[in-house]
């Protein structure tokens, strides 16, 4: 018997095939422009604090939303902080530059999107949390690669709802995965819509890549070790809320190193983490 010839897609082709899908869509949101201003700033290798706070304070919602996060008690600071020349004397420009970008994206969140976004911000804090505790060379960026993640749920809901809705009932009647309910609804997963969304805003390759790769099962190219910390804290975060969720994947768990560590303690500690955040942001 006679095969069929198979050709195959290469990544390149792929990639320009998923980036047309996604320039078809309409009303794809973006952070307004000083806010990208801001984040310009702050990619800067050596950043200017006194030009930093000022392009900050020149947009008072920005302070107000900046000031919000600090306040929700993550921080744990005993006093409220009124500034944005104090928050980044006590926190720093990494630390500011998470909030910043957390900022930047809350607009984008709906009510409807109330799960991803809650799910998003701890996450992103369960990231700093391990990163603060263990001794791992990552990409300094990755606490806010995590609260950006999901953003391209956001993207498919907002651009089209009727087919993201049927995705995903499909997930639920089927009991798949969101990402193949995704794909075979819409023909691109979130983390697919996400990644490139964040190229289109100019972010830097060690947070979009990641985000691309957070339900693949093979291990990526590059970025081996932010991508499998990222599909740990995911699922962490997703069974800390009693959500189902597929375990992160054994071969990039194995390639980065992780495959013998037990992650399932600390499921617990993100449950007490969400409870202490509930309320409060």
């Amino acid at each position: 018997m006679m095969m069929k010839n198979v050709t195959k897609v290469s990544p390149d082709l792929n990639k320009r095939l998923i980036r047309g899908k996604i320039d078809q869509l309409n009303d794809l949101p973006a952070p307004n422009a000083h806010i990208m201003q801001v984040i310009r700033l702050l990619r800067q290798e050596e950043v200017d604090i006194t030009e930093l706070i000022t392009a900050i304070e020149a947009d008072q919602t920005l302070v107000a939303k900046i000031l919000k996060i600090i306040n929700a008690g993550y921080y744990s600071f005993k006093n409220q902080i009124d500034s944005v020349e104090r928050a980044v004397c006590l926190l720093g420009i990494l630390k500011i530059k998470e909030i910043v970008y957390a900022a930047s994206i809350m607009d984008l969140f709906t009510d409807e999107d109330k799960k991803e976004w809650e799910h998003a911000y701890t996450s992103s804090a369960l990231m700093t949390a391990i990163l603060k505790n263990n001794e791992i060379p990552v990409a300094i960026s990755l606490p806010i690669t995590t609260l950006m993640h999901d953003i391209g749920k956001v993207v498919l809901r907002r651009c089209n709802p009727q087919k993201y809705r049927m995705a995903m009932q499909l997930m639920e009647t089927k009991k798949v995965a969101n990402y193949a309910a995704e794909t075979e609804i819409l023909q691109i997963t979130h983390a697919e819509a996400g990644a490139y969304l964040l190229q289109k805003w100019d972010m830097a390759e060690d947070i979009y890549m990641p985000v691309s790769y957070h339900h693949d099962q093979e291990p990526p190219t590059s970025y081996v070790i932010e991508t499998a910390l990222l599909q740990i804290v995911d699922w962490v975060d997703a069974r800390a809320r009693d959500f189902d969720h597929a375990k992160p994947s054994k071969a990039i768990m194995a390639a980065a190193g992780f495959d013998a560590i037990d992650w399932q303690s600390y499921v617990t500690f993100q449950r007490q983490q969400i409870r202490e955040l509930k309320g409060k942001f």
